[in-house]
């Protein structure tokens, strides 16, 4: 394994972590906006 390169596990949580930020950002947005449906693409 490289220096810069994380155990995929590791990686795998970073990226979970994200998507859960990412997800209460936009449902906070969408409530706010009236949205009932978006995509995240």
């Amino acid at each position: 394994m490289s220096e810069n390169t994380l155990p995929p596990d590791v990686g795998a949580q970073m990226f979970a972590n994200r998507l859960r930020k990412n997800l209460k950002h936009l449902s906070r947005w969408a409530r706010r906006e009236g949205v009932h449906c978006y995509r995240l693409s």
